[in-house]
């Protein structure tokens, strides 16, 4: 089912991409390839961006995410956004998601994403709400209590945990042009009734190449190179290593006459990598045979 939706958003957003090209607007659409090495999992994403309605200083955007893990997790993600360019100086956008998550344990979660933004040339705010289904599904083993006579059984369950994360970044000067490099410092909390909650700090660091091989590759190729780490006392601590390509799509020969405040128009969309899920058990039940409940 969810495969059938994500290839019709596919379509929808990618009508758009040759006739913005065609009009030689400001900002064109572009698709993201990135590999991330983890502690715990590695995974691999490819993402497109789609101007879907521009003006001089504002840009409507849509953005299909595709998402795989070495641990048989797989995640879709559909998005719409908003970008404006207020004063000449900053830039204010919110975006909506649909997400979409296959589970290693092999059960499905939904969640609805929001977010907003302050970005500038040198610093970045954001933070984002996440509202996960309250689905639970049941996972492998339980376990077996007796209270007096009664014998009680408990099993495992899964469930999709709602929450928020928010970060500030800030550029680091490095003195060269088309490099910058960008430090990040934030935190999340996720969590649902019955289950650990899921609570941390979290830093990043990017390192972005504009305009990579000029005249050789189209204008706006860039490569970002990213390390991230975060702990709470569920995951423990995590690391990742990442590496992102950016893949210009038709007319993109604007780029390199665009501003650095411009060029953030484009940014990719940053939330948590995926729906937060959680362990559980259920509460106790008696176990029936043949109609009967045991009394131990």
């Amino acid at each position: 089912m969810f495969s059938r939706v994500f290839l019709s958003a596919a379509l929808v957003l990618s009508g758009p991409v040759s006739a913005v090209a065609a009009e030689g607007d400001k900002w064109s659409a572009y698709a993201d390839v990135e590999g991330k090495l983890g502690t715990d999992r590695n995974l691999g994403e490819v993402s497109l961006f789609v101007p879907l309605g521009q003006s001089h200083e504002s840009l409507f955007f849509g953005n299909l995410i595709s998402r795989i893990d070495d641990q048989d997790s797989f995640e879709g993600n559909v998005g719409l956004g908003y970008r404006e360019i207020v004063d000449g100086s900053y830039i204010v956008g919110g975006y909506a998601y649909f997400d979409r998550r296959k589970s290693a344990r092999d059960n499905y979660f939904n969640q609805i994403t929001a977010g907003a933004e302050f970005l500038t040339e040198v610093f970045t705010a954001r933070a984002n709400v996440y509202f996960a289904d309250n689905d639970l599904k049941p996972t492998s083993g339980g376990v077996v209590t007796q209270t007096g006579t009664q014998i009680f059984v408990q099993s495992n369950l899964e469930g999709a945990l709602s929450g928020f994360d928010a970060e500030v970044g800030r550029v680091i000067p490095l003195g060269l042009d088309d490099v910058t490099f960008t430090g990040f410092a934030g935190g999340f909390h996720f969590g649902r009734s019955g289950f650990d909650d899921v609570s941390g700090p979290r830093a990043r660091a990017e390192l972005a190449f504009d305009n990579l091989w000029d005249g050789m590759l189209l204008p706006g190729t860039q490569l970002r190179f990213g390390a991230e780490v975060q702990h709470d006392d569920v995951r423990d601590t995590q690391g990742f290593l990442s590496a992102r390509l950016r893949v210009p799509l038709f007319g993109s020969g604007s780029y390199s006459s665009l501003s650095p405040l411009d060029r953030r128009m484009v940014d990719p969309v940053v939330r948590d990598i995926d729906v937060v899920a959680g362990a559980g058990m259920s509460a106790p039940v008696v176990p029936v045979f043949q109609g009967a409940p045991v009394q131990g």
